[in-house]
């Protein structure tokens, strides 16, 4: 009778490699010894966390643009509007993403300038994209710094 060779993986009911993540733990020396019990469980966590992730970037791809498809925007905001994410990834940044957090305003508008102008103004540069942000969203972003615009 010939035994056959069952990955941790497998035994484990897991789609992400154990072994890999195991030596993955070794190369960058996150401890001396790991155990597989151990490796399984990490492996585990990564797992579950990725799916979570999958989970509400789906429901974000299915409430803003009606399909299954996953861009990176739909991370983002997944990501952003969950607050046990938020508070694991607070300054996360997705490349190619176009959506912006309320509580990204520090990267529409720059900091002011010595003459309480905005850095935008006196370069004579776009802020994003060209346009101007929204009235409502100047005024909420004042509110929130204590800052005053060049406007008003």
């Amino acid at each position: 009778m010939e035994l056959v060779r069952v990955s941790n993986s497998r035994k484990s009911n897991l789609t992400f490699s154990v072994a890999r993540i195991k030596a993955m733990l070794k190369v960058h020396h996150y401890a001396h010894r790991i155990r597989d019990t151990g490796a399984v469980f990490f492996t585990a966590v990564i797992e579950y966390i990725c799916q979570e992730i999958l989970e509400h970037s789906l429901n974000a791809a299915r409430s803003t643009s009606n399909s299954n498809r996953i861009q990176p925007q739909h991370i983002n905001m997944a990501l952003k509007y969950d607050p046990e994410f938020f508070a694991l990834f607070p300054r996360l940044v997705i490349p190619r993403s176009t959506f912006v957090a309320m509580d990204q305003h520090y990267l529409i508008i720059p900091p002011q300038t010595r003459n309480s102008r905005p850095l935008a103004m006196v370069t004579g540069g776009p802020i994003v994209s060209g346009s101007q942000p929204p009235n409502a969203l100047l005024e909420d972003i004042e509110s929130s710094t204590g800052r005053k615009s060049a406007k008003g």
